[in-house]
């Protein structure tokens, strides 16, 4: 039996960076391991980051964020594309709005905010998200 590949990566430079395979779709079919990635702001990654980056074969960035990503000057860019998606998910303008409301922040609010951050990826950036996967997808990128 083999082993579950790690799923979190231990970057100085970006705290969030992790495989998203092993989980199972919809049609019961699972994400390949090693194939697809999600990250926080990979704009701090250091040399090292950026050489586990390339040993996992990273070769295009999606920024789902508004503005500029330091993805472009990072090391691990030379070899990859970067490719801007700005549909940023509004998770910190939807907390400070509940903290303004005079509510008090729970990890509950916090669940839900990304719950519904991830939703609006699908239900509201329908088109956007599409349009940012058909400048990568090739037949050859099964994911």
């Amino acid at each position: 039996m083999s082993e579950t590949p790690a799923r979190h990566f231990n970057l100085a430079g970006a705290s969030n960076f992790r495989d998203l395979g092993g989980y199972p779709g919809k049609d019961g079919r699972v994400v390949r391991w090693r194939q697809i990635f999600r990250s926080n702001h990979l704009g701090h990654l250091t040399a090292e980051d950026a050489a586990v980056l390339r040993s996992l074969g990273v070769r295009s960035a999606f920024d789902f964020r508004a503005g500029k990503s330091g993805w472009r000057h990072c090391a691990a860019s030379r070899q990859s594309r970067f490719i801007p998606c700005p549909f940023e998910p509004t998770v910190v303008a939807a907390l400070r709005a509940i903290r303004e409301s005079g509510t008090p922040l729970s990890p509950d609010h916090a669940l839900e905010v990304m719950r519904d951050s991830y939703r609006n990826y699908v239900q509201q950036n329908t088109r956007a998200s599409a349009r940012c996967l058909r400048i990568y997808w090739r037949p050859a990128h099964r994911w």
